[in-house]
This record gives C-alpha cells, sequence and structure tokens, in this order.
C-alpha cells in the first residue's frame, strides 16, 4: 500500500517528517512547494502564500497527477487544505487507485460538501472554526456514502506542532492510530 501525506498550508516541516516517521511503513509526503521548507513565521504567513501563490485547486491538481502516477492502492492523510485537497478529487474516476483517506481539519471541504467520495473517507474535526459552523457541515455530511465523521475536542491544528492550537492529547491519540496502518 503507498501511504502519501497531503500537507497543509505549511507543507513540509519537521513535525511533519515526525508524522511521517511514525507510520509503521514507508510514506510519501506531498506538499504544495516542491519539498522546499517554507519557515513561515505563522499560520497567517502561512496562509497568504499558499493563497496568493498555489491555490487549493492547483494543489488539488497536484494530488491527482502524484496519485495517478502511482500503482496500487493508496492510503491518503490530509491536514487542512491538504484533507480539502483529498475531498476535492475523491470523486473523480481517476482516483480510483485510492483505497482509503483521512482527513484532519479540512475545513475548505464545506466549498465542495455535495461531493459524494468513491473510497472511504474518515473526516476528522475540531471542535470550533471561527469563520462557519462545524455543527452545520457534519450534519451536511453525515448521510454522505463512503463517509466517516469523527469530532475532536480540540482545535484546528491540533496535529500539527507549529500551530497554536497543537493538542498534545489528541495528537498522541491519533498518532497510535496512524502508527498502526
Amino acid at each position: 500500500m503507498n501511504t502519501i501525506l497531503v500537507t497543509d498550508i505549511f507543507g513540509k516541516t519537521a513535525a511533519l517528517d515526525e508524522i511521517a516517521a511514525n507510520i509503521a511503513h514507508e510514506v510519501e509526503v506531498l506538499d504544495p512547494y516542491n519539498a522546499k521548507i517554507m519557515n513561515f513565521n505563522d499560520e497567517a504567513e502561512a496562509y497568504r502564500y499558499f493563497a496568493s501563490e498555489i491555490g487549493l485547486e492547483a494543489y488539488a491538481a497536484l494530488l491527482l497527477e502524484t496519485i495517478t502516477a502511482k500503482t496500487g492502492p493508496i492510503m491518503l492523510i490530509g491536514f487542512s487544505v491538504g484533507a480539502a485537497a483529498i475531498w476535492k478529487i475523491s470523486d473523480l474516476a481517476a482516483a480510483s487507485n485510492i483505497a482509503s483517506a483521512i482527513g484532519f481539519y479540512g475545513s475548505q471541504i464545506r466549498y465542495s460538501a455535495d461531493i459524494v467520495p468513491l473510497f472511504p473517507v474518515k473526516l476528522i474535526f475540531p471542535a470550533a472554526e471561527p469563520y462557519f459552523s462545524i455543527s452545520e457541515l457534519i450534519a451536511t455530511l453525515s448521510n454522505t456514502d463512503n463517509v466517516q465523521i469523527q469530532q475532536v475536542t480540540s482545535l484546528h491544528g491540533f496535529m500539527n506542532r507549529h500551530s497554536q492550537n497543537f493538542d498534545t492529547a489528541d495528537y498522541e491519540q491519533f498518532m497510535k492510530e496512524l502508527s498502526a496502518i
């Protein structure tokens, strides 16, 4: 099984490499910056750069290009905009080699909640988001085929040591799950 970690707006970081290292088999990291370490000062700077220089559509296209070049089944694990990129391609026939996916706090999913994934997707949402209602999004997605939803008490970014919302307890819980994949 090919496993691909699809990064958030921070791209490739030491924290993400730590997640990859704790998964029992080889993991590929896909980031929007071609593996260049960006060293953003904060989330606001990372968001501005991602939004102006890359964008979700281009990131989803890069993901689709990456998975179509692979043979064999693929497991995707995405964080924030990475989860949204996974969601964006999840109903495309070209993504037929994806066996399953996990998406952490993919807030941009709200803009394409009508998608019905062709493979099982587990979405892990934070307790709240500042710009929209998580509970409304969960209600919208709750009866969607191939979608499993979990909500945690932490905030957006809880898996990212670079985020002000990093949460040790939820991080450790999900790392146990991811290391068993």
